[in-house]
């Protein structure tokens, strides 16, 4: 018996390593290998669709604002029974490619066939004709108290063993709190993504914003819940730039009071820098940032209050929103940060209205010595980077761990990489906007 559970563990440890299609014929050979194939196929799934498929028949509700669902029935404990079944299972709920604006609880049109196929692929959710159909608040309400019927006042989890939520909003009606269901005590990276295909009236614009400010106090709310390490907060919208960030502002700063152990931040666009540096002060784990500011004058002043009390920040994502020049300057307090891997500085509206200025860089070897561990360099700060400077990153001694230094303009990239041994020499163009790519 012992023989026989020795292999077991071993098919388990096969099979962690196995492709998907791979794990459905896994799933066909006997009893012991479907059910460890299912438990694998069921790890990373793109949606909640495939886990709410047990607990009933969908039911849209057509009103003057759209279509919401609910299901036809209120869920039965065997419904639940199953649901938990496979819940138990996932680890991961995120797409595996980017075909659309899809939200994570939208409803698909069609037969109810989401089973093992449909936590294949995303495509099997996009490929038939869909609706992005956000559910309805009492369906949300129905799932919501199943939490709390077992362990009464004790908020059990929906999905125990989740560890990444790519949570996206597609429909601007939707509850704020619609993600709230899937927060649990395995959860360390948590991406809120608010999306719209196509330019929005003043009036949703206020929805969307109050949609993402609502969603984020929310999310306050479960601090002693939720080990929580990594946060994304995406906002893609074609007047991306005229929204009102004010209380959307204070709503994250809300949230970075209470996440205290967060490693990695990626956040919309901020209005000011000091309510931004107070808000990071409380994060002494602090690796990785991503933060847009309305124009390079707040970068600055951001990155003056910031680089002192995070000399060991490892990657830095900066953008300004701006078409002005950027000031050479905003390197200078960057040179404090010895322990930066990555370094990506743009402006979203490069190119609109006016020439860049000339740009040139801080001395190479300076830079080398400040950031000795540097691996990736995005420098896209309108204004053009002279070729001279460029060319002293061909110096081997210099920056002995890059792999990647990009100088481009966003609206027109270029991405001629070069793949030889050493270093690669730049075009001899006046302006160059490619990347090269080194090999040590």
């Amino acid at each position: 018996m012992d023989t026989l559970g020795q292999i077991a563990e071993i098919i388990d440890v096969i099979l962690s390593f196995t492709s998907r299609s791979s794990l459905y014929n896994c799933a066909l050979v006997c009893k012991s290998y479907h059910d460890i194939a299912i438990k694998y196929l069921w790890r990373t799934i793109p949606s909640a669709w495939p886990l709410l498929s047990f607990l009933g028949i969908v039911c849209p509700e057509f009103d003057i604002d759209g279509i919401t669902w609910r299901f036809s029935t209120t869920p039965s404990q065997s419904s639940w029974e199953s649901f938990d079944k496979f819940a138990k299972y996932v680890e991961v709920i995120a797409r595996r490619t980017s075909s659309g604006p899809r939200g994570t609880m939208d409803y698909r049109f069609g037969p109810s066939d989401l089973g093992y196929d449909g936590i294949e692929e995303e495509d099997g959710f996009t490929d038939r004709c869909c609706g992005r159909d956000c559910i309805d608040r009492v369906t949300l309400n129905q799932i919501t108290q199943h939490q709390y019927s077992a362990g009464g006042a004790l908020r059990t989890p929906l999905i125990p063993n989740l560890e990444r939520l790519d949570f996206t909003f597609s429909q601007f009606r939707a509850p704020p709190e619609t993600f709230v269901p899937f927060l649990g005590p395995k959860l360390k990276k948590l991406t809120l993504s608010y999306h719209s295909c196509m330019r929005i009236s003043d009036q949703y614009l206020i929805l969307l914003q109050r949609l993402i400010r609502q969603g984020l106090q929310e999310l306050a709310k479960f601090e002693s819940e939720i080990p929580l390490e990594n946060l994304e907060i995406s906002v893609q919208a074609s007047n991306y730039s005229a929204m009102r960030y004010q209380e959307i502002n204070e709503a994250i700063l809300l949230v970075l009071e209470r996440y205290t152990k967060l490693r990695r931040l990626k956040a919309p666009t901020f209005l000011r820098h000091d309510g931004l540096v107070s808000g990071l002060r409380h994060l002494s784990h602090l690796q990785s940032l991503s933060v847009t500011f309305k124009n390079p004058e707040v970068l600055m002043s951001f990155l003056k209050s910031f680089c002192p009390e995070h000399p060991n920040i490892r990657h830095l994502e900066l953008e300004h929103e701006n078409d002005i020049a950027t000031p050479r300057s905003i390197l200078d307090p960057l040179l404090d940060c010895h322990g930066l891997i990555s370094l990506s500085i743009t402006t979203y509206l490069a190119g609109r209205t006016s020439r860049p200025s000339n740009w040139p860089l801080p001395d190479v070897h300076m830079m080398s010595e400040a950031w000795p561990q540097l691996e990736l360099l995005t420098l896209c700060p309108w204004g053009i980077i002279p070729l001279e400077d460029l060319e002293a990153f061909q110096d081997t001694e210099l920056f002995p761990h890059l792999k990647s230094l990009e100088p481009h303009h966003r609206r027109s990239r270029s991405s001629s990489a070069c793949g030889r041994s050493g270093r690669s020499k730049p075009s001899p163009s006046p302006i160059f906007t490619g990347k090269m790519t080194f090999q040590h």
